[in-house]
This record gives C-alpha cells, sequence and structure tokens, in this order.
C-alpha cells in the first residue's frame, strides 16, 4: 500500500510537470487583417526596412466594408514641407497559405483607382495591437519587398520590447530597420495637418 502511495504521487507529478510547459506556450494567432484593423483607430508604421521613404506614416482607419478598406495616410517628412494626406482603399485578400474567411493580403490604392502595393501581414501580436507587413508594389511585386513594424500604439519605446518587434527582426532583410513615426516627432512632422493631428490623441494612438 505504501509503495502504490509514493507510485501514485511519483506519476501525478510526471503529468503535471509535463503538462504545466504547454499552458504556458504563446499562443499563435492567425495574421488577419480584418482583426488588426478597426475603424476609428490609428496605426502607426514605427520600422521598416526602406532605406528611403517618409519620415512620419500613420494611417486613420475611416471604415470597412464589403471587403474593403477605406483609411487616409498621413505622410510626412522631416526636411521638406511636403506633408500630405492620401485617401486610400484596401481590397482584402487571402494568400494561398490561408483559406477565405482569413484576410492577411491587403490591395492598396488611391480611392477608385487600381491599387498600387501590396501590403501582407506575416505576423500578428496576440492582443491584435501590432503586426510585421510585408509591401510590395504593384504590378510588379516580385521587384522585392519592405517591412514595416506597424503598431496602434505610437511609442517605440514599448514596441521594441514586444513579439512584433521579434517578428520583425527575423522578417526584415539582414537585418536592416530605421526608425520613422517616432513619438513625439511625428507629431510635429504633420503639423501642416492640425486639423487632423490635433484629433489624435498622441499618448494613445486614438482619435479623440
Amino acid at each position: 500500500m505504501k509503495k502504490s502511495g509514493i507510485f501514485s504521487t511519483i506519476i501525478s507529478a510526471i503529468l503535471v510537470v509535463s503538462v504545466w510547459p504547454c499552458g504556458t506556450q504563446t499562443r499563435k494567432v492567425q495574421p488577419d487583417i480584418k482583426k488588426f484593423l478597426t475603424p476609428g483607430e490609428i496605426v502607426w508604421v514605427l520600422v521598416t526596412s526602406a532605406e528611403r521613404g517618409p519620415d512620419c506614416q500613420v494611417d486613420i482607419i475611416d471604415t470597412i466594408v464589403a471587403g474593403k478598406v477605406y483609411f487616409r495616410r498621413l505622410i510626412g517628412y522631416k526636411f521638406t514641407m511636403s506633408d500630405f494626406q492620401q485617401f486610400l482603399e484596401g481590397h482584402l485578400q487571402s494568400s494561398r497559405k490561408f483559406r477565405r474567411n482569413v484576410s492577411d493580403v491587403l490591395n492598396v490604392g488611391y480611392r477608385g483607382a487600381a491599387p498600387t502595393s501590396e501590403e501582407k501581414l506575416l505576423y500578428l501580436s496576440q492582443q491584435y495591437n501590432c503586426g510585421v507587413f510585408e509591401v510590395k508594389g504593384l504590378p510588379n511585386a516580385s521587384a522585392g519587398a519592405n517591412y514595416e513594424l506597424r503598431s496602434k500604439n505610437p511609442s517605440n519605446e514599448g514596441a521594441l520590447n514586444t513579439q512584433c518587434f521579434k517578428a520583425y527582426n527575423k522578417t526584415a532583410a539582414r537585418g536592416k530597420r530605421r526608425r520613422i513615426s517616432v513619438d513625439p516627432y511625428c507629431e510635429d512632422i504633420l503639423k501642416g495637418n492640425s486639423d487632423i493631428v490635433s484629433s489624435i490623441n498622441m499618448a494613445s494612438g486614438a482619435i479623440g
């Protein structure tokens, strides 16, 4: 009886040890753009592998309807007076890797015009608040890609310590990266769009 009790205790301990790590594993989230983009929210490009481009890029999501995302993209440069706003629409699609219920591709272009870029979500955080995108120009998508870390939080300090940043580093070519959209500089860059910037809460990244 005593040996039987000890044996049962050992078996129970083995089961606990073998099951415990599984409960702490990070749940892998399918990269569904519909879960990342929400009407009324702001999305900031915090890091990009592009060697050239704007110093600030912010997307304001207007609405999502009938498989299309309507949004405004604010772009700014530190050393030129060329801050501007693009009115864009993105067509939600699924890559061959996923079924139709998971939209990981957004073909983006000016509203009412043909798409000029393919923006593919490669990684999405568990909280749906940041992701890693692969951006290619259309129609020649084979010309090469840039990678971007996009976040609903405008602060670089928080994002650089997240799983999103680790995923970005694994994805971006040769580990290249440069910072853009750093708060509060992004607000200064976009000061020409005062009517829009004034409605953005730079502390949280939300409108209002």
